[in-house]
């Protein structure tokens, strides 16, 4: 069967109504960025389909996942936060899937988009007419931009200005620079200027810019690298040996005799017993590496993508480094100190 039958099935059946119905209880805004995102993504199915059927089965995962951790011997806010963990691990990644496809296909176009402004412009001055040269600039090596210049030469050939055509081009990719390329285009036009220089000056400045862009990035490496080091290293290890430490600080606390300490006067002692169980230090530990390594990896993702969406793929990997170095400096440190006793 082939995949269009198997989706019109699904659409037309028991399940994709009830995949719809999901999605229809979200809230407008959530809907309508679901449905930009497929957009930019170029998905052929329903986005009701799809995302009626990640939040369906995100309910089931997390449902699942509560009864099962309600079977082990955990703390009531454990119970809580794991099930709420995985239903949002699995929500995160299947919609970051599809927001990831739409910004690989706008970096593609802007990766390509100085050839096609080239190509348009040498057609052109070769004394074809814009829309014309429109339409030749359509090559199948441009990818996605091909699709929307084939979209736009039509409209044009149709009888619709070359303004209004152009601005079919940016609205099924989500790329800025595409925007304010086919904007800068519209403008000159409108002015009267020269097409064919108007097309090489704006591709020999995306050029230019993408070439500053990646001297930014290279610089700005060793500040990426700090960052990970410090989530993914530093901050583990100073956890396991701060909850190390406070272990200690509650054993001796208990074992002080302050009956046997001479009252002077001149110095009030008033030390207690600290009641801080080891269990919720690891819990407190963890959970703060998973924070630092959320924060850490949007942090990288800014610096070296300039968005934060770049810095999710970064987050898995902080995050396993972080938390493999916690027990590891934590197994290492109280071999090191098994002679003090607690």
């Amino acid at each position: 069967m082939k995949r269009k039958e198997i989706l019109e099935k699904i659409e037309n059946n028991v399940i994709g109504n009830i995949y719809r119905f999901f999605y229809s209880l979200m809230p407008r805004k959530y809907r309508d960025f679901c449905e930009n995102q497929f957009k930019y993504a170029d998905i052929k199915i329903p986005e009701g389909i799809y995302f009626g059927f990640l939040i369906l089965y995100g309910i089931i995962l997390g449902s699942l996942t509560f009864l099962f951790v309600n079977l082990m011997d955990l703390s009531l806010l454990l119970k809580i936060v794991i099930p709420l963990g995985v239903f949002s691990v699995f929500e995160i990644l299947f919609h970051y899937i599809i927001v990831m496809v739409g910004d690989k296909r706008a970096k593609i176009t802007e990766e390509i988009l100085p050839d096609a402004l080239k190509l348009m412009s040498s057609n052109i001055r070769s004394g074809l007419t814009p829309d014309k040269a429109l339409m030749l600039s359509a090559r199948p090596e441009f990818g996605p931009l091909e699709i929307q210049i084939r979209k736009a030469a039509k409209k044009s050939l149709s009888g619709e200005s070359i303004g209004d055509a152009l601005k079919i081009i940016p609205k099924n990719i989500n790329s800025n620079v595409l925007e304010r390329t086919i904007k800068l285009i519209i403008d000159g036009i409108s002015r009267g200027g020269d097409l064919s220089d108007l097309l090489d000056g704006i591709a020999e400045d995306i050029s230019r810019t993408r070439i500053l862009k990646r001297e930014i990035r290279a610089q700005v490496m060793m500040y990426s690298m700090f960052i990970f080091f410090a989530s993914a290293v530093g901050a583990p290890i100073l956890f396991s040996v701060s909850g190390y430490l406070v272990g200690i600080m509650a054993g001796f606390g208990d074992k002080v005799n302050l009956e046997q300490v001479p009252n002077t006067g001149m110095i009030k002692l008033n030390i207690g017993g600290l009641k801080v169980s080891q269990s919720f230090l690891n819990t407190y530990s963890i959970v703060s590496i998973i924070v630092t390594s959320i924060f850490g990896g949007i942090l990288m993702g800014t610096l070296r993508g300039g968005s934060e969406k770049e810095g999710i793929k970064y987050i898995p990997v902080i995050l396993l480094i972080g938390l493999i170095v916690y027990f590891i400096s934590k197994l290492v440190i109280g071999n090191l100190f098994t002679s003090i006793t607690i």
